[in-house]
């Protein structure tokens, strides 16, 4: 694109945002603690409850009290569903009503 008497171009491209740009932005949405978002990113690269404990220098106990605290924060049941979430790129709410990013739209609480 150009301008008029400019000589310089710019270009502008628009493309889907990975999963992984999109970790950040969901789990911000979901107002994820700084320790659940490390758990969320330890299971969702496979990590069991002990390796996860282990890795962040806290009980089994306490990661798993996380992991009930995000499941409760972005309604999933499981492990599995959990990373289902982050992996779709699905966003949740905005302050103003709804928001649509990737497949779901979800309405504000």
């Amino acid at each position: 694109m150009r301008g008029r008497g400019s000589e310089d171009g710019v270009a502008v491209v628009v493309e889907h945002a990975s999963a992984g740009q999109m970790l950040p932005l969901l789990m911000s949405d979901y107002a994820l603690t700084g320790r659940e978002r490390e758990v969320v990113r330890l299971i969702r690269r496979g990590r069991s409850t002990a390796q996860s404990a282990a890795s962040s220098s806290v009980t089994l106990h306490t990661v798993q009290q996380h992991l009930k605290s995000v499941f409760a924060k972005t309604g999933v049941h499981s492990r599995r569903d959990l990373v289902g979430l982050f992996l779709s790129g699905r966003y949740r709410r905005s302050a103003t009503g709804t928001d649509s990013v990737g497949p779901m739209t979800y309405a504000a609480r």
